[in-house]
């Protein structure tokens, strides 16, 4: 199901300039006409809270002067082509039936205007949430697509309601949303940071940050630490590391894009130990 953010973004919009509203007006404008919506799909959190999240991961800010940029985003046939994106993909991968949100992104934001083309994207077992750029192509919207439905159809079928995640489920689930994208589209596709490592460089970094840590929970400070980088960590280390590793698989293995999403962690780990 395609939510209709497109009718919220309207009546947000029309509000918020008939009443010349300042930032902080609209951004409880926001509130009331697109995040209250979603308060259904959410468990035990309030509309201030799942507002910043989604801010977190790239939803747009409202601001002064947005109007002509939104009244363009409206414009875009961007449900159409999602539709058609899923419809496959649900059918090729024998995937859930997600609740999609396609929303403006954040194009103030330069880190994710340098490495995802202003796109960025949200997955939950049930749910899944794409921040577009008013001048998003054809193709940033299916990488962005088969990337957050990879991470769907992965975490439908292979965890539990309330089930926690490890960092090792973070590295792999990433490294196989890039794999995938990459094979689907072209290795221009996807995130712009994410390259292959050398071997030795991968097993330094596999050893330091990784090997006895993968039990590291969501809510431990480390997780996010390796996932995006730190002071002493390489920046994006868990993605560079996902993508290696699972890349590295899929390289030496004839294995379908369908059987790759749905592989126990422990096979790719045994595959590394059997390298090593």
């Amino acid at each position: 199901m395609i939510g209709k953010t497109d009718r919220w973004i309207k009546k947000y919009i029309k509000e918020a300039e008939e009443n010349n509203a300042n930032t902080s007006d609209r951004i409880k404008l926001q509130q009331d006409y697109v995040i209250n919506p979603l308060l259904p799909y959410f468990n035990g959190v309030n509309t201030m809270e799942i507002q910043q999240h989604l801010y977190q991961f790239g939803l747009f800010i409202p601001h002064k002067n947005e109007k002509d940029k939104i009244v363009r985003w409206l414009k875009k046939d961007f449900k159409s082509h999602v539709q058609k994106i899923y419809q496959y993909l649900q059918s090729k991968w024998d995937g859930p039936s997600p609740s999609i949100f396609i929303l403006p992104s954040n194009e103030e934001n330069r880190e994710l205007s340098i490495l995802f083309n202003g796109s960025s994207g949200l997955s939950y077992p049930d749910k899944l949430f794409l921040f577009l750029p008013v001048d998003a192509t054809t193709k940033q919207l299916a990488a962005l697509f088969i990337h957050e439905y990879s991470h769907v159809c992965r975490l439908h079928h292979l965890y539990k309601e309330n089930q926690e995640m490890t960092i090792l489920d973070a590295i792999i689930l990433e490294g196989i949303a890039e794999v995938i994208v990459r094979k689907k589209l072209g290795k221009d596709a996807g995130n712009q940071y994410i390259r292959k490592l050398d071997n030795d460089v991968f097993e330094r970094y596999w050893n330091r940050w990784i090997k006895g840590k993968e039990a590291t929970k969501r809510h431990d400070h480390l997780h996010d630490k390796i996932m995006f980088g730190s002071h002493s960590i390489p920046k994006n280390l868990g993605y560079l590391l996902g993508y290696h590793l699972v890349n590295q698989y899929a390289e030496e293995n004839s294995i379908s894009m369908k059987k790759l999403l749905y592989l126990e962690n422990e096979i790719f780990l045994s595959s590394l130990e059997e390298r090593n």
